[in-house]
């Protein structure tokens, strides 16, 4: 059959989670500094897929050595035929390729990397699921020519044998721990019989019977214990967790888990009092017994629905094992109007994903959202100044929480979750994770381990930074005209916004490891703010329009970008600079979360004088701009881009 020159070439990578679609004529995969291929990555070339006429060709680099494509040993180049899922192992990477039409592509949105099932062929026995560290330490009793795939992946599987090498060097620890006798998962869900009968055959293997399968799956279930088999007490062992590994990260500390380390929340309320949290928090516990749902049941046998981090011990987001989670981190000095750039912020999205976009923008955890939602209140029912006034972030305030990390309690922010998905759509939603930062936790020295609290700057999927242009000398000086109260209040704080960029870069180099002149991949948007200001400054006419029919315009973006970057090279070149030695993938934006000068008002309490937004000429300006663009390139099936 023939190919549509517009047919996509969809690579899925097994490790991070990751899909990248191309509809180029070449398209290459890189390789990170630990030598694991990546689908995602362009530098370091791992390999390039060719495309000619209807099959693509995949050209490896020396630099990877042999390679495996659906379990077949590779030196040279491979074909790729058009509507074939085609299985790759390489230098410590997998992932699945598959190009064609799109009436054939496979469900991707469907795969599930925290459910690994493993297939004994001789003895026709099914064992899952694992988390793919744990396949190593699973597998320490099975046969080596036993087959690998996870949840979602149907009729396609790996050789066991060819992934043990890349979890050995991923998982120091679970390799080492692999003479271990393997623990199966409570509860695991057999996969349904005709797709065990369609993976089987796929692969040349043996279709095990029906009855094969159900010993194995009376053998791990568990009836509701009475008082006497009820699950641990919160006093169990505390376990060694390695926070640098792991398929899931917690938004809170930041830290690395395996599904298998989940924390289950007692339910029952007497099993209050953690041993980490204190006697007011429910206990946290590792799970032995489950109900018939698959539930945990706590000490007093009561069915559990709440998760926490292994670490933290925080609870977790609702739907967190079902969320593709991306972390936004938005820095900027102290008052720079980082709070309400963020209230005004995700007012907006709510409002422009669904009419422009076709997207459904929700809170995905009211409780922890209640905060910045009572901001977005304030900002925009207001009937006053003094009613719209939002205080500062402060240090200690109620945006931070004390919790355990790394062997001590640390005050860490608060993230805000929401989730974008398609209006009707049957896909997974994505999380989008924001934090409302103090400033000072960006200021040189703040960065020590009892004060963390801006460290998710070095696994932030997007990077923003807002500037403050009315605290720069430079600026003031040709705004020196301009009525604005911000302007002309005395008491202004010393700029330390260049400071403050600058160790910021400093201090994701020093938390990646990496060389003062590497740059991250991270896209980051440098935010110029208080446009309402300063925009009548720009020489050759307004900002370009960023998107139109529910699309990025790109070229517009690159346009504004330059644009804006002429500018403020003209007045701060080392602010330039710096932005542009972090990260490789830098755009620069302007936008006004008010979109009108604010106004000087008298507090009635104390009769002190601020100044704040006038809620009746609220009208935000290019607020979105820097997030879509973010999105666009984080999640492009959902933020389409011309």
């Amino acid at each position: 059959m023939g190919l549509m020159s517009s047919s996509t070439l969809y690579i899925f990578d097994c490790l991070s989670g990751k899909l990248r679609a191309s509809q180029g004529d070449l398209v290459s995969i890189g390789k990170s500094r630990d030598n694991t291929v990546r689908a995602d990555m362009d530098a370091d070339i791992a390999g390039s897929f060719s495309r000619k006429r209807n099959f693509y060709t995949f050209f490896p680099q020396r630099s990877i050595g042999a390679y495996t494509v659906n379990g077949t040993e590779q030196t040279a180049s491979s074909e790729l035929l058009p509507n074939k899922l085609y299985l790759f192992t390489a230098a410590m990477g997998c992932f699945i390729c598959w190009y064609g039409d799109e009436d054939n592509m496979p469900n991707f949105s469907s795969y599930n990397l925290q459910a690994w099932y493993l297939y004994d062929k001789p003895n026709k026995a099914w064992h899952g699921p694992y988390a793919f560290r744990q396949l190593a330490t699973a597998s320490a009793s099975l046969p080596k020519d036993c087959l690998a795939t996870f949840e979602g992946l149907d009729r396609s599987a790996f050789y066991l044998k060819n992934l043990l090498p890349i979890i050995s060097s991923r998982y120091p620890i679970a390799a080492a721990s692999k003479k271990q006798k393997p623990a199966e998962a409570n509860l695991p869900p057999i996969p349904p019989e005709a797709a065990v009968r369609q993976a089987c055959e796929a692969v040349g293997c043996d279709v095990p019977d029906t009855a094969a399968t159900r010993p194995m799956r009376s053998a791990h279930r568990h009836e509701p214990p009475s008082a006497a088999q009820s699950a641990p007490s919160a006093e169990q062992p505390a376990r060694d967790i390695d926070p640098e590994h792991g398929e899931l990260l917690c938004p809170v500390c930041w830290q690395r888990f395996t599904l298998a380390d989940i924390m289950n929340i007692a339910s029952h309320p007497d099993l209050r009092g953690d041993s980490l949290l204190g006697e007011d928090a429910m206990q946290r516990f590792w799970a032995t017994s489950f109900n018939d749902k698959g539930q945990a049941l706590d000490a007093k046998g009561v069915p559990c629905t709440d998760f926490a981090c292994p670490h933290c011990r925080r609870r977790l987001p609702a739907f967190f094992l079902k969320l593709r989670q991306r972390i936004f981190s938005i820095v900027g000095a102290p008052s720079s109007g980082k709070s309400y750039y963020l209230a005004a912020l995700l007012q907006q999205l709510e409002q422009s994903l669904p009419r422009e976009y076709g997207l459904t923008f929700r809170d995905a955890d009211p409780t922890c959202n209640a905060i910045i939602n009572d901001m977005r209140k304030r900002l925009f029912s207001a009937s006053s100044p003094e009613e719209a006034y939002l205080t500062k972030t402060d240090l200690e305030g109620t945006l931070y929480e004390t919790l355990p990390r790394h062997g001590r309690m640390t005050r860490l922010p608060k993230p805000f979750i929401y989730t974008i998905s398609g209006i009707g759509s049957d896909e997974s939603p994505t999380g989008l994770v924001f934090y409302d930062n103090a400033g000072e936790h960006f200021e040189p020295g703040r960065n020590s381990e009892d004060s963390p609290g801006a460290q998710h700057v070095a696994v932030a999927d997007g990077l923003c930074f807002l500037f403050d242009p009315t605290v720069n000398p430079d600026f003031r000086r040709m705004l020196k005209d301009v009525n604005d109260p911000q302007l002309q209040n005395a008491c202004r704080a010393i700029d330390q916004q260049s400071t403050i960029l600058t160790e910021m870069e400093v201090r994701i180099k020093t938390l990646l490891n990496l060389a003062p002149q590497e740059r991250i991949r991270t896209p980051f948007a440098f935010i110029i703010g208080k446009c309402d200001t300063w925009q009548h400054l720009l020489e050759g006419g307004p900002l370009l329009p960023a998107s139109e029919n529910g699309r990025i315009l790109q070229h517009n973006i690159d346009a504004n970008s330059e644009h804006l970057r002429r500018f403020l090279f003209g007045l701060h070149p080392s602010i330039c600079t710096t932005v542009e030695a972090i990260s490789s993938d830098v755009r620069y934006f302007a936008a006004s979360a008010f979109g009108t000068p604010p106004v000087e008002f008298t507090d009635t309490d104390n009769s002190t004088k601020r100044i704040g937004p006038d809620p009746a000429h609220l009208s935000p300006i290019h607020i979105c701009d820097p997030t879509l663009w973010l999105l666009s390139r984080l999640e492009p099936t959902l933020i389409p881009s011309l």
